[in-house]
């Protein structure tokens, strides 16, 4: 079986988080995302994905992100964050 692989280029996902004021909630960070528009559905969805919790950092909120794509069995070199 073929892994997954993304569709959103690298750098997209942290463009859509670039400039958020942490701590921030999952909730904030997809209102932020998709107001500062050109946000790709695959960025929209892996951020909806994420768990629904308070992110410290941008670190703590790419670990997040980093990790839904590993669970849907996307090698960790593919991701695109």
């Amino acid at each position: 079986m073929q892994s997954p692989s993304p569709h959103a280029e690298p750098g997209e996902l942290r463009e859509a988080i670039s400039g958020l004021s942490y701590p921030v909630s999952k909730d904030a960070a997809l209102r932020f995302a998709r107001d500062h528009g050109g946000l790709d559905h695959e960025v929209a969805d892996t951020l909806a994905q994420i768990p629904d919790r308070s992110y410290e950092s941008q670190a703590d909120l790419v670990a997040a992100l980093r990790a839904v794509y590993l669970l849907e069995g996307v090698p960790p070199d593919a991701t695109p964050i």
